[in-house]
């Protein structure tokens, strides 16, 4: 998506056409709902002690505090990029 974006976007400079720029909108759009979904799966895993995703059963203990377990997405380098793409496109 992201990829996608960035060429719909150069397309639509180099050309001259406003409306391929426009386009390139929906593309940000699309890639922060995905960010939003990626960290809300993640999160849910991490509350539920779903060990089997391989980040929380890595990175998680069952006798967590919730408190941590919520953080623990946000500040593990793990998840730095899942964090770094929603607060970019969040951002655009």
């Amino acid at each position: 998506m992201v990829a996608g974006g960035i060429v719909t976007i150069a397309v639509g400079v180099v050309r001259g056409r406003l409306a391929i720029q426009r386009l390139g909108r929906i593309y940000v759009w699309m890639t922060f709902g995905a960010a939003v979904l990626a960290a809300a799966a993640m999160e849910r895993a991490l509350v539920t002690n779903d060990f089997s995703m391989a980040y929380v059963a890595v990175n998680h203990s069952s006798s967590t505090p919730l408190l941590y377990t919520g953080s623990s997405l946000w500040v593990l380098p793990d998840s730095s990029f899942l964090h770094c793409g929603l607060v970019l496109t969040g951002s655009l």
